[in-house]
């Protein structure tokens, strides 16, 4: 009886809740508990986070506000101050860049913006009697720089391409910013592989195409109501044949379940031919949780309508109907010998 007993104690150590209670030699009783936790966890939250007129065609009018979107690119410039030499050098009459690369900006620059940093500013790795540029005493950097000059820099008849300039006014401007500039090229054959400066380089005809791919545009935004679920927008009046209006929502699933686009009603009343709305195919779209969605449709009067006259009003609604994943059935509870 020792050794089952010692069995059934080794049993009970690698079994949670199964153990055994000796009632005297001849009788042997288990008591076996089963536990688990069960959690009820998960919310559901999908909303309109954004919804818009986003495009016009010609003939087209929009009885609303339209917000202007002008592009911008982001660079990092520097600062860019006058230095009168003569504290450096007694015989040198004149002002030179200094860089404060030690604080750099971001800037957020429109096309008109990018376009007045002008000039093909060299600035030398190489100067004489050990001159530095930079605020940061960097040595070795040939750099070239677009700049867009101060009042101050243009008064003193600074040329472009010339990161000097020789005036004996007693360096009464010494200190006084001479512009903004940010560098575009470094003069080494192991550039963009090697850059020890630290110095962000852009390619200046890359920043402009970039600008010139993204050019101003408006739209006209609808109202969403705070419980996220509905939006407004505004009335749009088609007056030639072919005019339209492109319509966009988004939606977001700030929930934590999946959220599945099972169904969606497009109806337009009171526009009997002539309207029609051109929508996307949604089937087995599946929003995951913190992902969005943009749905765009477009309400147009038909490029062939014949009539003379167009002369209807009527109202469009979009329906968009998200659903949860399907749950399959329980199995049902059972006992098995």
């Amino acid at each position: 009886m020792k050794k089952r007993t010692k069995i059934l104690a080794g049993l009970s150590a690698a079994v949670l809740a199964l153990s055994a209670v000796g009632f005297g030699f001849s009788q042997w009783s288990s008591n076996i508990t089963l536990g688990g936790n069960v959690n009820v966890k998960g919310s559901w939250d999908v909303g309109i986070t954004d919804a818009k007129i986003q495009n016009i065609s010609a003939g087209t009018v929009v009885d609303g506000t339209a917000v202007d979107v002008v592009p911008t690119i982001t660079v990092t410039a520097y600062n860019i101050y006058a230095d009168y030499c003569t504290d450096f050098n007694p015989n040198w009459k004149e002002y030179r860049f200094q860089i404060d690369d030690e604080n750099p900006i971001t800037l957020e620059l429109t096309q008109e913006e990018f376009n007045e940093y002008v000039g093909y500013y060299a600035v030398s790795g190489k100067v004489p009697a050990g001159y530095k540029y930079y605020m940061s005493e960097k040595e070795g950097a040939n750099v070239h720089y677009k700049v867009k000059l101060t009042e101050t820099a243009k008064e003193l008849g600074w040329e472009t391409s010339y990161v000097y300039h020789e005036i004996d006014d007693n360096g009464v401007h010494d200190g006084e910013l001479l512009g903004v500039g940010f560098a575009y090229h470094i003069v080494s054959p192991d550039i963009p592989k090697n850059n020890p400066w630290g110095l962000k380089i852009y390619d200046h005809d890359a920043l402009a195409d970039e600008l010139n791919a993204n050019p101003p545009y408006s739209y006209y935004p609808a109202t969403v109501d705070e419980n996220k679920q509905t939006a407004t927008y505004s009335g749009v009046d088609l007056t030639i044949p072919g005019a339209w209006a492109e319509y966009s929502v988004t939606v977001t699933n700030n929930g934590t379940v999946n959220a599945n686009l099972n169904d969606y009603v497009l109806e337009v009343a009171g526009m009997d031919g002539d309207i029609v709305v051109n929508a996307p195919e949604l089937t087995d779209e599946v929003l995951a949780p913190g992902a969005s969605c943009t749905v765009t449709f477009v309400a147009q009067v038909p490029a062939d309508y014949a009539e003379p006259t167009l002369d209807a009003q009527g109202t469009l609604s979009v329906h968009l109907a998200f659903a949860q994943d399907t749950v399959e059935a329980a199995p049902a509870p059972s006992v098995t010998h």
